[in-house]
Formats: structure tokens, C-alpha cells, sequence
């Protein structure tokens, strides 16, 4: 699909704080294809966790959703998708509030927080094209309300020395010592 149908965020960093407006869309080019078996474009927006653990011979699992919003969906039978640029390249607006209760994301060994858009076109005859794109949400932090920044300067200096001993000891061929000495001893 690479560029025929993707994501694009209006952050080029894809980067969002819990509580901030997340807003982008979706480029769909169908030039070349039959719009005729084109069905319908879904778009989905999805955080969730899982961890995972195994201790001994047991197995932990836990995951949890914190949101699943149902962005868009165009039927063909409403008409023509809406976002139409020109003719079989289509543009799909979306955006949604992310919730102020969500924790960053992380990916890790034993588990994940995930945070995503998921784009689909359902075609009658073919199988659906995907496509997501995975967005990241941090925490922000304030270093003024931290009392230990206020205090202390971060400031850390580092010394080390180096000692490096050489060897005065060198490798000379024996048979090739024994004919420098006889040519010196001719001439």
C-alpha cells in the first residue's frame, strides 16, 4: 500500500500529552483500481496494554483497553466517500481528544502501551487494506515543581586518567640475523 493509502498526523512527531487533541488523515489513492467493488472506509483510534509473565511453568497475562473510538465510516451507498481531492484520491479528516486519565506509552519485555489509528477499505470481492499508524504519548514534567531541581544544579564532572605501559621488547628472525651478519663480514 506504502503511499497509495497511509496516515499522516498533523504532528510530524507523533508524539501527544494525555488531554491533547490528536488530528490527522488519511491519504487513500485509488487511480487504476475499480471503485465500483469499493465498499466502505473505517477509521479507528485504540490504546491498550498487555503484559505478560512466566514464572516457573505459569503463565500471566493481563490487558487492558483504555479507549476505542470509532472515527469514520463512509458507506458507498451514501455516495461518493467524502474528503474527494480529485478523481480516485480521497482524503479522510480525523482527529479525537485523548483522555486525561491515560498512562504514557512504553514498550518492554514483558508488555506494552500502545496507541494507535487504524484505517481500513472494505472492497465487495478483495481482501480489506489496512493500515495503521502507531502515535506516542508522554507525560509531561515540570521541572520547576520539583524541589531537587530548584535546589541543586545538575552538573556532574567526570576525571579519569589513563596509564598505558609499552613494551621495549621487539621480534628479530634468527636466519635472517645470521645472513645480515655474513654479508657484513664479506664486505
Amino acid at each position: 500500500m506504502d503511499d497509495n493509502f497511509r496516515i499522516d498526523f498533523e504532528t510530524p512527531s507523533s508524539v501527544y500529552h494525555a488531554g491533547q487533541t490528536v488530528a490527522g488523515r488519511v491519504f487513500l489513492n485509488l487511480q487504476g483500481k475499480p471503485t465500483k467493488k469499493f465498499k466502505a472506509v473505517r477509521i479507528v483510534s485504540t490504546g491498550e496494554s498487555t503484559a505478560d509473565l512466566k514464572k516457573y511453568e505459569i503463565f500471566w497475562t493481563s490487558s487492558e483497553k483504555y479507549f476505542k473510538y470509532n472515527l469514520f465510516r463512509s458507506q458507498v451507498e451514501e455516495g461518493l466517500p467524502r474528503g474527494v481531492d480529485t478523481e480516485d484520491v480521497y482524503l479522510y479528516p480525523f482527529s479525537l481528544t485523548l483522555p486525561t486519565t491515560i498512562p504514557p506509552s512504553y514498550e518492554g519485555q514483558h508488555g506494552y502501551v500502545r496507541y494507535r489509528v487504524l484505517a481500513t477499505v472494505e472492497w465487495a470481492w478483495k481482501c480489506n487494506w489496512n493500515t495503521e499508524k502507531v502515535f506516542l504519548v508522554v507525560n509531561p514534567s515540570d521541572v520547576n515543581a520539583e524541589m531537587k531541581a530548584k535546589v541543586e544544579p545538575i552538573y556532574q564532572e567526570v576525571v579519569k586518567s589513563l596509564k598505558a605501559r609499552v613494551e621495549q621488547h621487539a621480534y628479530q628472525d634468527l636466519e635472517k640475523m645470521r645472513e645480515d651478519r655474513k654479508c657484513q663480514e664479506e664486505e
